[in-house]
């Protein structure tokens, strides 16, 4: 779960390998209807496990999960990083932050999101 801000808070859960958003204006009182993620061409964000949601410095979310497929059939699932400039109604295509052949899990709040900016991802 994210506090957007003021009494807005947004929570990211996974249902049938998507990734959903649920919204609430008054601090998880009430919740509106789940959103299906999506990125600026419109698809639908899969997740093959753990998610992590964070603010960037410049204002920016960053979600952080591991991709559904490995890209190659001797790679491992990748974890990908997005960005979303509009509280996390769209989702840029990102990047993968490992390499192929290394195991990587991002596990909900171990990204940290340093002053300076500068992001740093526990691995394991």
């Amino acid at each position: 779960m994210l506090h957007l801000g003021g009494t807005r808070l947004m929570l990211l859960y996974m249902t049938q390998g998507k990734v959903c958003a649920r919204y609430s204006n008054d601090l998880g009182q009430t919740w509106q209807p789940r959103v299906m993620l999506r990125t600026e061409s419109g698809e639908l964000i899969s997740s093959g496990g753990t998610m992590s949601v964070k603010r960037l410095a410049g204002g920016a979310l960053m979600l952080l999960h591991r991709d559904t497929e490995p890209r190659t059939a001797t790679d491992r699932v990748p974890t990908r990083f997005r960005v979303s400039r509009d509280e996390g109604l769209t989702w840029s295509d990102g990047c993968f932050v490992n390499p192929p052949w290394e195991i990587f899990a991002v596990h909900n709040g171990s990204a940290l999101v340093l002053r300076s900016g500068r992001i740093l991802l526990p691995g394991m």
